[in-house]
């Protein structure tokens, strides 16, 4: 997240751009259609900032910090996915229940065997930090 947070005026300009998916004041999303020809423009040697301009939005409103990291979150999400989403992405256990993949009882079985072992981790961070003392 950038630091810059976004007023209320320009969360009503950002709105309006017909490529931006959701805007709070902390953030911005695309819609995959942005995501796509941003990346594909990438590759084809455009400068972010030069691609963030065509698209209507505003390089000082976004800053340059937020844009550099919307080209490297871009690449990222190709790299890992092979293709774009718009919104939050869900996990594996939010994707397999809301495709009855498994059922809510077993979704709560594995995230209970998660909480367990990451207060393991909590603990066993805890005791080394004593020791390290």
């Amino acid at each position: 997240m950038a630091n810059k947070k976004f007023t209320d005026e320009e969360i009503q300009i950002l709105k309006a751009n017909k490529y931006t998916f959701n805007v709070t004041h902390n953030s911005i999303r695309f819609t995959t259609e942005f995501k796509q020809l941003f990346f594909n423009k990438l590759n084809e040697g455009n400068t972010p900032l030069s691609i963030i301009e065509d698209f209507g939005y505003s390089i000082e409103m976004l800053g340059s910090k937020r844009i550099a990291g919307i080209a490297l979150h871009t690449r990222e999400e190709f790299r890992v996915n092979g293709c774009f989403h718009e919104g939050r992405r869900l996990s594996t256990i939010e994707n397999q229940l809301e495709n009855k993949e498994i059922t809510p009882s077993k979704a709560l079985i594995i995230m209970q065997g998660r909480i367990t072992y990451l207060e393991q981790q909590v603990e066993y961070l805890k005791k080394i930090l004593k020791e390290v003392k």
